[in-house]
């Protein structure tokens, strides 16, 4: 006697929502690609001293939402008509030497911020943990603020 194969009945799931990813190649001209380099060297030159503002503020900071946080100090160091007094007259310093940095814009700003607060959270979780000895060995160094980031920018 021979086994028979029975089908087994299942019921399909359905989807509510097609997920669609395409796949493109860019083609960049060299004077786009040197333009893009320039973009992000000034991304970078924008974050470092958002870093030990971000540092500073930390204790004030760190049980914020991330959306409380960019608010915070988006208001902290940015000069608005309903904002003119700011808190950190260094980072106005920062702007007139770099002239380029009064006319920003304000996603790349606003991503400026966001990449200093991952900075310095990890850096904050990383020296707590030291701290408390979770440690691979005893006389291994704490941990240290790079201020000097060569963080992957948000146009990279």
């Amino acid at each position: 006697m021979g086994k028979s194969k029975t089908k087994r009945k299942t019921k399909k799931k359905k989807q509510d929502s097609m997920i669609r990813t395409d796949v493109w190649t860019l083609k960049v001209t060299s004077l786009e690609k040197k333009l893009l380099l320039l973009t992000v060297a000034e991304y970078r030159r924008f974050l470092k001293p958002l870093v030990f503002i971000v540092n500073a503020e930390w204790k004030s900071i760190g049980n914020l939402t991330d959306k409380e946080k960019v608010n915070y100090l988006e208001k902290s160091i940015h000069v608005t008509s309903k904002n003119p007094q700011i808190k950190y007259s260094y980072y106005q310093k920062v702007i007139n030497k770099y002239p380029s940095f009064r006319k920003f814009p304000s996603y790349l700003r606003r991503a400026a911020i966001a990449d200093a607060i991952g900075i310095v959270s990890s850096f904050q979780t990383r020296y707590r943990e030291w701290q408390s000895g979770i440690r691979k060995n005893r006389k291994v160094r704490p941990p240290r603020l790079t201020a000097m980031c060569q963080s992957p920018s948000c146009l990279i």
